[in-house]
């Protein structure tokens, strides 16, 4: 089982409870972690090329998503966590 959907999972509880936002504003970083996946996924071809290679692909991501999810505790008002999103969707992706 991998750990790299928990960040994600526990997304709507941080902002409400931490943030004090909306569940509107938590159910919009719910889907930018959605879109931002689901171009990472479009762009690992290209990026398996860049990165020369799916293993090295790989585990460029799995540092991405570990780095954003220790960033997390950091994200202070919606902008950040919006920002923590979009990259974190982004390294989920590959």
């Amino acid at each position: 089982v991998s750990s790299a959907f928990i960040p994600a999972t526990l997304l709507a509880e941080f902002a409400k409870k931490e943030l004090d936002l909306s569940p509107n504003l938590a159910a919009l970083c719910y889907s930018l972690v959605g879109v931002s996946a689901f171009i990472g996924k479009l762009s690992s071809g290209c990026l398996t090329h860049c990165f020369g290679g799916p293993r090295r692909l790989f585990f460029a991501s799995q540092l991405l998503v570990g780095a954003v999810a220790c960033c997390l505790p950091f994200c202070w008002n919606a902008a950040s966590l919006l920002v923590w999103s979009a990259v974190y969707g982004c390294g989920i992706g590959p």
